[in-house]
Formats: C-alpha cells, sequence, structure tokens
C-alpha cells in the first residue's frame, strides 16, 4: 500500500488536438496514434477518432450509441477502449438510461425510453485491415443498433476497401433493485484484456463491480461487488466506491475508484485486484478523485506509477480542477496542475510521453521528466 505525498516541481501539458466531443477514453495504436472514444453531442452521434502524433483527428467509427446522461449532462456512450490485432472491444455507459427519482438520490428508468438498445454493453469490432491504415470512416445507421442488440453482426464498408463487422460480447442488465437508491444502474466504463489473451474484464462503475467476460465461452459473470467506502464529511455515511478504470498489472489489476457523493477528501484510492481470487486490497491511498492509473515498469529501478485526478474539490464553486500525480516513491508528487476535468490517458514508453484527454474537448501530452 503506497500513499499520496507531498508536492514537487509540475510540468506543462501541449495541446495536441481540441474539439473532441466529450472524450472520455484514449488509448494508443499499434503505429503510435490514439484512438479516441467520445460522446458526441446527440443522441447515437459517439464516435470513435483517430489522433495522429501531429494533431490530425480523423473519425474511424461513427453512429454509435448514446445518450445525455441524468448526472453530467453530457452525451456518452462509448467509454473503455481495448485494442487486439484488428478486434476493438468497446464499452457503451449507460447513456440516458435513468433519470432522477422522486426523493434526492434515487434512481429510477428512464421514463421517456433510451435513445439505443446497446446501452450498458460490450461490443467488438472487428476490422478487415489494421487500424492505422483505415483511410474512411465506418457509419452505424440508427437501425444497426437492434440487429446488433438481437445478436446478429452488422458488417459495416467504408467505400475505401475495408469492412467492420460489429457484434455484441455483452448485454449488461441495465438496472437492479436497491434499498436506498430504488435502483442501480449497469455503467461498465472501462475494458482490459486478460493475461490470457482472450478472457475481458470490465469495470462497471455503475453497478460497483468487476466483471469477467470468457474469452471460449462468452459467459460473464461478475467476480467481485466492492463494498461502500465510509465517510467522514456531513452527508450520506458511505460513497460508492466507482471503479472506473482497470488496467493490466502482471497477473492482476489496478483499478481506480474514484468514489461518489459526498466525495470525501482522502477516500479515493487505486486498489489491488486479484482475478483468481476476488480479492481487492489497498494499493494506493489517500487519494481525492482517482480517474485513471498507468503503470510504468523499469530495469534496473523503481516502477512508476501515474495517477489521474478529475478534481482537487468535487464540491467547490465550480469544482476545482484535476491533476496528474507521479508515484516514483511511496509518496506521490503531482506532476501536472489545473487539468480541466480530465478523464483519461495512456502513456507511450517510446517517447516517454502521456497522453490526457479533458472534457473540454482536448487532448494534451507531456513529456515525463
Amino acid at each position: 500500500m503506497i500513499g499520496a505525498g507531498a508536492s514537487s516541481q509540475t510540468i506543462s501539458p501541449t495541446v495536441l488536438v481540441s474539439g473532441l466531443q466529450s472524450p472520455y477514453k484514449v488509448i494508443l495504436t499499434p503505429r503510435g496514434n490514439l484512438l479516441v472514444s467520445e460522446g458526441g453531442t446527440e443522441n447515437n452521434g459517439a464516435r470513435i477518432s483517430v489522433v495522429s502524433r501531429g494533431g490530425n483527428r480523423t473519425t474511424l467509427l461513427a453512429g454509435l450509441p448514446s445518450g445525455k446522461n441524468v448526472e453530467s449532462s453530457l452525451f456518452i456512450g462509448p467509454a473503455g477502449l481495448a485494442l487486439q490485432d484488428r478486434t476493438l472491444y468497446m464499452t457503451i455507459a449507460d447513456g440516458d438510461a435513468d433519470a432522477h427519482g422522486e426523493a434526492p438520490g434515487t434512481t429510477i428508468p428512464n421514463p421517456k425510453g433510451v435513445a439505443s438498445p446497446l446501452l450498458s454493453s460490450i461490443l467488438a469490432v472487428r476490422f478487415s485491415a489494421d487500424v492505422d491504415m483505415i483511410a474512411a470512416p465506418f457509419t452505424l445507421k440508427a437501425s444497426d443498433h437492434q440487429v446488433i442488440a438481437d445478436g446478429n453482426p452488422v458488417t459495416l464498408d467504408n467505400g475505401n476497401g475495408a469492412r467492420a463487422e460489429i457484434s455484441l460480447v455483452a448485454n449488461f442488465q441495465d438496472f437492479t433493485p436497491n434499498p436506498v437508491t430504488i435502483y442501480k444502474h449497469s455503467d461498465p466504463y472501462s475494458i482490459a484484456i486478460g493475461p490470457n489473451g482472450r478472457d475481458l474484464y470490465i469495470a462497471d462503475a455503475g453497478q460497483d463491480s468487476i466483471v469477467r467476460i470468457s474469452g471460449e465461452s462468452g459467459q460473464m459473470r461478475t467476480l467481485l461487488r466492492i463494498p461502500p467506502i465510509p465517510s467522514s464529511v456531513p452527508g450520506p455515511p458511505v460513497s460508492d466506491p466507482v471503479p472506473n478504470s482497470i488496467v493490466p498489472y502482471g497477473s492482476q489489476f489496478l483499478v481506480a475508484q474514484l468514489t461518489g457523493f459526498p466525495f470525501t477528501p482522502g477516500v479515493s484510492r487505486v486498489s489491488l485486484f486479484d482475478p483468481e481470487t476476488g480479492a481487492l486490497s489497498p494499493f494506493l491511498n489517500g487519494l481525492t478523485s482517482a480517474m485513471d492509473i498507468v503503470y510504468i515498469p523499469r530495469e534496473n529501478a523503481r516502477a512508476r506509477f501515474l495517477v489521474l485526478e478529475f478534481s482537487n474539490n468535487f464540491l467547490g464553486t465550480p469544482p476545482g480542477p484535476g491533476r496528474l500525480l507521479l508515484f516514483d516513491t511511496p509518496a506521490g508528487t503531482p506532476l501536472i496542475e489545473g487539468l480541466p476535468s480530465p478523464t483519461s490517458m495512456v502513456y507511450d514508453p517510446s517517447t516517454q510521453e502521456v497522453f490526457i484527454t479533458d472534457l473540454t474537448g482536448r487532448l494534451v501530452k507531456a513529456t515525463l521528466p
């Protein structure tokens, strides 16, 4: 277990691209470009973009499921991304599936209906070419959503010689009963490929759970429901753990836990999850709002960890900015301050650069010291 520590000299990132539409997750492609999941600006207007290292954005997939989220008032659909050869796995978050109940702090299914039957699901996109070589976008039609939800793959042609087959991997139960909130929604937010190269592991930020999907049978199994975290500030006695990032760490996983209201300072954390035993143990404690975690192994030196925090003061008016923390000793130190609502990051070991998305629509980059 490691704790957060004092400040250090910080660095300033540079903007690689702006104008992204509610970017939620970013990953690297084999050739060093970046894939970004974006919620879009209208129902089912989400997309996956390719951003080159020169800052050029092109659309890879368009017409993806999304809806306006009742909590953030932003459109959200595709979130977590995992690329394996020519197959892209993506989580589709809850979108507009839920609404506020009559009593404060309660949740009910959206009485107006949902934007897409594919909300709260996992999709697989199998491309006929490497993603770095695809030169024109693929676009889903609105009618394709139900076809895929029915378990039938849809094959798209981009008019430039490439094809993409989109299929349903898993459709999560949209809601489960809860004695306090009436319902808890499913929000598959982050995805990772397991050590065997076949199984998928998903952090469900709505159900506060870790889910495994077998690469052999397709069976979906909840491995862990993370218990609430005790709160020490006025308001509810506990916070939801809100796991929103799951990252491979040897044969185990690092799980970033944002936590929910009342956003007690110091209770956010990164935990270590063992998929064989289902055990969850403390790893990085004393955080404020952990959104993402990066593990950087080094030969003949202590490993480094990067932790992205969404805000340094959730309850401020307006809420405080986020930051990037570096852990290369047991005491973590701020590396980048003043990040506006950062959502995700990826690290390129070949250039020692970190890339960060934020809800102002930017993708910024910085070279680690």
